[in-house]
């Protein structure tokens, strides 16, 4: 009988506690729901100035990180952002300076394409094992004129190699008015035979004396031989 009492009296504190919370609870919420707004009471330690700074602040880191992912060449002109007459000038001085690099690259491969020649010995020029294409050309002393075996002007604007190998008649040629040189690049051996007459006497049909080619009489001696 006794322990039934005890247990019916801890039932009802309990509810009566779980009961009494749940119902402080509510009216707490009701409470707030029905308060004005005039009676909330504002945070002492907020500063909408404050605030506002701090978001500047922020703003501004953000806006420093960006512009450290772009970064952005002003050498030679400062550290400060240039103005448009001191980039433009800038951007001239790049560019002329790779015009420079790239003519003197130009400049470059044409001395380079030009020395590929150099002069060889008649044995050279007639050996059976060389291969190269061989052409007769006609340098005229008179005028500085070089042509083909056609008669056409080899111009000074394309020349075939340097002008200097055409001091060189008589080297390795076993005659004073013939030089052999060889092209590397393009496989080609010149045979230069030199006359002491203008080239406009010759285009004008008057009558000359032209150089004997020393390959065609080395043909000839080794047709006779065979």
């Amino acid at each position: 009988m006794n322990t039934y009492k005890v247990k019916t009296f801890v039932i009802c504190l309990t509810a009566a506690v779980i009961g009494g919370y749940i119902g402080l609870q509510i009216g707490k919420k009701i409470t707030f729901a029905m308060q004005p707004e005039e009676d909330f009471i504002e945070d002492p330690e907020y500063d909408e100035e404050e605030a506002e700074v701090e978001s500047e602040y922020i703003k501004s880191d953000i806006q420093k990180s960006r512009a450290k992912r772009i970064p952005v060449d002003y050498a030679g002109i400062g550290r400060d952002k240039p103005s448009l007459e001191e980039a433009s000038a800038h951007l001239l001085s790049k560019t002329s300076l790779q015009k420079e690099e790239v003519n003197g690259e130009d400049e470059e491969e044409e001395s380079t394409a030009e020395d590929d020649a150099y002069v060889i010995s008649f044995d050279d020029f007639v050996d059976p094992t060389n291969v190269n294409e061989k052409k007769q050309l006609t340098y005229y002393s008179g005028d500085d004129i070089l042509s083909d075996s056609e008669g056409l002007i080899i111009q000074e604007s394309a020349p075939l190699f340097n002008a200097d190998l055409l001091e060189q008649f008589g080297t390795w040629s076993n005659d004073p008015d013939v030089v052999y040189i060889r092209d590397e690049k393009k496989d080609i051996d010149y045979e230069v035979c030199r006359l002491f007459e203008n080239y406009s006497d010759a285009a004008a049909g008057i009558p000359q004396k032209p150089k004997k080619s020393k390959l065609k009489k080395a043909q000839r001696s080794e047709d006779e031989e065979n």
